[in-house]
């Protein structure tokens, strides 16, 4: 049991698109054309640049990693050093007084967990405004197989689930009930803060890096998606989620999109030479009805072993580094672009920010959005170069992109220069669910005062909202529920209709005893107002 935690609600609450602008963003999927990139000449895009952060006591890569956004705080667990020797430190890059990006107090933390490398991370925030939250770190191998490794073949998946407690400071090993979770590395997790589950994507059963460095790739596994749940003391239960997707996948990345309540995994590989420049989207809107889509924008990155972060602002999905081919062998090829998928009303398209002093090849890095409120940017902590006869160096500092309204600056369409190594056949994927289209908003013009939008006559908003959130976005989702979490969906979606089951129509934050934050604590219609 977690030391000092309360119960959770009784019930989770279904999320809908999670309001955060007046326009709501998507693309059509496979099977329908591909929404072409905006034009150049028409779109706008800011000037990004890469800046170098504070040293980090450990210099690893493969860690797995979770920002807590109530504490601004980034950690990072376990990883490889450049001796392929398996590390258990937790490192943490604190930002909560940080005055820019460059700017975090780095440190090492108490032990972290056992050794492990290639294992993935969460944050889950407490539901109580006085306790702090909770980071769940899963999977991993302790021995990827080298001389620094305990055997002579080593990269085995664990099944096990670690929680870190910032409160008490502690560790505890998570029970876990219902679908087995198997036993993988290089898979993703991530939380949607909305219904308080976690979903899990892909992975490898075993794969030893030393079997990879002398020609045998690492193939992935068959693992279906998985909707990990939580009860009153954190311990998991997994149940299965929607077929198809990202099922048969390693290295590849997921991160939440609050701005529309879905999961966005990018890249990876199948068969441990071909990269993937797929991008599937999870509308975490219904969970009884959970189906993956793919999402339709040419020119993306191919890439594995990558890091990515999405930037709500900017409706962005970031993607830096990782292997063009080959992943994780002496044949990679280690990028050092940063590319972001846009979601907006011109179309959905992959653009080369083309930040200044990108960083060095990364593979292997972790990368998270952090948000202090007078500043925001991509943090990436860790990874390596490229494997070569030179053997590779590992990143020392952590690097952070920040991108600053630039009417001068102009969208840059990529142009794909990574071909697929001929050592092994590109996969085929069978098409999923298209995903909508995206919509604009009308404005008013720039010379005329705002009207705001007329309300819903069923929605409401709770007493004294406007002290916590923007009156503008509380209109917008009173004229707009729909794009708001938890609307037509009963108070307890488990029962039936009744006088005693109603549906919600009671606007608030999702927990009104934190600040307002579209991504970490967002408007969410409830059954009544505390």
């Amino acid at each position: 049991m977690i030391s000092g935690r309360r119960t959770l609600a009784p019930f989770r609450l279904p999320v809908g698109a999670i309001l955060m602008a007046l326009a709501l963003a998507g693309t059509p999927g496979e099977g329908e054309p591909p929404i072409a990139l905006a034009r150049a000449d028409l779109v706008q895009a800011p000037t990004c640049a890469w800046a170098s952060g504070a040293r980090m006591p450990q210099s690893l890569f493969s860690m797995a990693s979770a920002y807590d956004g109530d504490e601004q705080v980034m950690y990072l667990f376990g990883g490889l050093n450049k001796d392929f020797a398996v590390q258990s430190f937790m490192q943490a890059i604190d930002f909560s007084a940080a005055t820019d990006p460059g700017d975090g107090a780095t440190s090492t933390r108490r032990a972290g967990t056992a050794r492990l490398f290639g294992a993935t991370a969460f944050y889950r925030p407490s539901t109580e405004a006085d306790e702090k939250g909770t980071v769940y770190v899963l999977f991993g191998s302790k021995d990827p197989g080298t001389p620094a490794g305990t055997g002579a073949v080593g990269g085995r998946g664990e099944n096990t689930v670690y929680a870190y407690d910032i409160e008490t400071n502690a560790w505890r090993v998570v029970a876990t009930s219902g679908v087995a979770l198997g036993e993988r590395l290089f898979a993703a997790a991530e939380y949607d803060p909305v219904n308080d589950v976690a979903v899990v994507t892909g992975g490898v059963k075993k794969c030893s890096i030393a079997e990879a460095l002398d020609g045998s790739p690492c193939v992935a596994d068959a693992f279906e998606t998985l909707i990990l749940s939580f009860n009153e003391t954190g311990d998991i239960s997994a149940a299965r989620g929607p077929a198809g997707g990202p099922r048969t996948v390693h290295s590849h990345t997921m991160v939440y999109d609050p701005t529309n309540g879905r999961m966005l995994v990018h890249g990876g590989t199948t068969n441990g030479t071909a990269t993937l420049d797929a991008t599937w989207a999870l509308d975490m809107g219904d969970l009884s009805g959970l189906a993956w889509g793919r999402v339709s924008a040419g020119g993306g990155p191919s890439v594995a072993g990558h890091s990515a972060a999405y930037w709500p602002p900017h409706e962005w999905l970031v993607v830096h580094g990782g292997a063009a081919n080959a992943p994780a062998t002496n044949r990679e090829n280690v990028s050092t672009r940063t590319n972001a998928l846009r979601f907006d009303p011109a179309g959905a398209g992959w653009t080369d920010l083309g930040a200044t002093t990108s960083p060095t090849e990364r593979m292997g890095a972790s990368a998270e959005y952090v948000d202090t409120g007078p500043w925001q940017a991509v943090v990436v902590a860790g990874g390596r170069t490229r494997f070569d006869a030179r053997g590779s160096s590992v990143a020392a500092d952590y690097t952070s992109l920040t991108c600053g309204d630039s009417p001068g600056a102009t969208v840059t369409p990529i142009v794909p220069t990574a071909t697929p190594d001929p050592g092994g056949a590109t996969p085929t994927f069978t098409p999923e669910i298209p995903i909508p289209g995206p919509s604009a908003t009308p404005t008013s013009p720039a010379t005329s005062t705002p009207t705001p939008p007329p309300a819903h006559p069923d929605a409401m908003a709770c007493p004294r909202l406007d002290i916590k959130v923007p009156r503008a976005v509380i209109d917008a989702a009173l004229a707009n529920p729909a794009a708001v979490a938890g609307w037509g969906h009963y108070c307890w979606h488990h029962l039936k209709p009744s006088p005693f089951n109603q549906l919600r129509r009671a606007l608030d934050i999702t927990n009104p005893n934190k600040p307002y934050h579209p991504m970490y604590n967002p408007l969410v219609f409830k059954c009544g107002c505390l």
